[in-house]
């Protein structure tokens, strides 16, 4: 156990910590894929994936129909199941089970108002905290080139 936690083969060991770290990220998104399919699985797949939930998260509402309302996504336009008609345009998110080959029997839908200027300000507000944050602790680390590290002053 005290060769684990040794500096001795600390490469070998964090390309070991790094492969188990992914193989777990693999195996998470493949069990979370077969349980709510992607919408881009639902617009080839539909029949075979008739009854599973699926999410839909801020896309654009291209047209209306009798029976709902279409949605612009990556492989084309989908068919979303629904009574509520949101305007032309709207970004909405959609919570639902397929219905079949590019249709989604929406249980509910949401109209993200502002959602673009909001996305830009939320990107922009986490940039400035890291700026900020960076400037704070400047005096904290100095750097040196001739080791080639971050050393701490404490």
């Amino acid at each position: 156990m005290k060769a684990l936690f040794s500096d001795r083969l600390w490469l070998p060991k964090l390309g070991l910590a790094a492969a188990l770290f992914a193989w777990m990220g693999h195996r998470a998104q493949v069990e979370i894929r077969d349980l709510h399919p992607n919408i881009s699985r639902v617009a080839v797949f539909g029949d075979a994936l008739r009854d599973k939930r699926v999410s839909v998260a801020a896309r654009e509402v291209v047209g209306h129909a009798p029976d709902g309302f279409d949605l612009d996504t990556d492989v084309g336009s989908m068919r979303i199941l629904t009574a509520e008609r949101p305007p032309q345009g709207a970004i909405v998110t959609v919570m639902g089970r397929v219905a079949g080959n590019r249709r989604i029997e929406a249980t509910r839908v949401q109209i993200n108002e502002g959602w673009k200027w909001k996305r830009a300000l939320n990107y922009g507000v986490s940039v400035a905290t890291v700026l900020v944050f960076l400037w704070l602790i400047r005096k904290r680390f100095r750097l040196r080139l001739s080791e080639g590290l971050f050393r701490s002053r404490c």
